[in-house]
């Protein structure tokens, strides 16, 4: 059971455990992956690992790159604002929430979501919360989030 102490409040929440973490994060990628390529598919049939190598200035290629970026970054965003959980996280009965004692604003759930689509990124995000050996990665840190497996109780 964590604490974090406010001015007004105390938190008291259990944490997720790591691995519904992974296992729902992997879903969620399944999923927008599936659901984002789809309208993309004859597209890259027309490109081998090779011609991507050669053709690294399309301008389509980058535009879809773009396009699935900032589509997975709203995918987590939007849903942790508004239920505070991914269809993954859902599936694991998890949650993101905000550690300021009310609801998620935009903001924290944009900043928390900022790693996912850049894997090196994510993966020194994601270090941290193992080097620091809480359960938190660091920009839900700066975000002042967490996941959680129960409802918080306030104080």
């Amino acid at each position: 059971m964590q604490k974090t102490r406010f001015a007004k409040a105390t938190i008291q929440y259990n944490t997720a455990p790591v691995w519904k973490r992974f296992l729902a994060y992997l879903l969620d990628l399944i999923l927008v992956n599936l659901i984002v390529s789809l309208p993309f598919r004859n597209y890259f049939k027309d490109f081998s690992i090779s011609s991507l190598v050669l053709k690294s200035t399309d301008t389509g290629l980058f535009l879809v790159s773009i396009f699935v970026t900032v589509a997975l970054i709203l995918y987590f965003s939007i849903l942790e604002l508004k239920t505070g959980q991914t269809l993954g996280k859902m599936i694991f009965s998890i949650r993101a929430v905000s550690l300021l004692g009310k609801s998620m604003n935009f903001s924290q759930a944009f900043l928390r979501n900022l790693t996912k689509p850049f894997p090196i990124v994510l993966l020194v995000d994601v270090a941290y919360m193992f080097f620091r050996g809480g359960n938190q990665r660091l920009f839900e840190v700066f975000s002042r989030t967490a996941v959680v497996e129960k409802e918080m109780k306030f104080k």
